[in-house]
């Protein structure tokens, strides 16, 4: 299978790509990082809900329907894929930011597990959203290092990174 980190802005299609994995060779060395096709999936509904919510393909829109959409038709088929999922990452403005997962026949992370398995990692998605956008402003507001204080507290120092990546720690 494959998968999709865009952000879609409800109101300006196309979604904007800015990761993935497994879509096509191309996708893979980042010469297709940019506008994706519009996905019927990613409704007003799905773009509304919580951070951390699950949605599959046959929740949002009859197999038979899909299969008439030109998402369908020019993008996932001809890539071999044959169900999606995605979940909803966080949200930066009016961006939406979810993760998409593509499967092709016979995947391993289809139905119920595909499902258990995004809603384990959805708190760690979310986090990791969120601590990116701590980094870029604190890094726009001219600091060299940034903290992240643990959502609950814990015994152990805060990570730190600096602007060149590397890892330190704030005791």
């Amino acid at each position: 299978g494959g998968c999709a980190l865009s952000s879609v802005d409800p109101l300006e299609p196309p979604p904007m790509l800015r990761a993935s994995h497994g879509l096509s060779h191309r996708a893979a060395t980042g010469a297709t990082i940019g506008p994706m096709p519009r996905n019927p999936l990613l409704t007003v509904d799905v773009l509304r809900s919580a951070p951390g919510t699950v949605w599959q393909d046959r929740q949002i829109m009859p197999p038979a329907l899909l299969a008439t959409t030109s998402f369908w038709t020019d993008w996932m088929q001809p890539r071999g894929f044959v169900s999606w999922a995605g979940i909803i990452v966080g949200r930066d403005g009016s961006q939406v930011v979810c993760l998409e997962v593509y499967d092709r026949p016979g995947g391993a992370s289809t139905g119920l597990r595909r499902v258990d398995l995004l809603a384990r990692l959805a708190p760690h998605l979310s986090r990791a959203w969120r601590l990116g956008k701590t980094a870029r402003a604190s890094l726009q507001h001219g600091a060299t290092r940034f903290s992240v204080a643990p959502s609950e507290p814990h015994p152990a120092a805060s990570p730190a990174v600096d602007v060149a990546g590397a890892p330190g720690v704030i005791r």
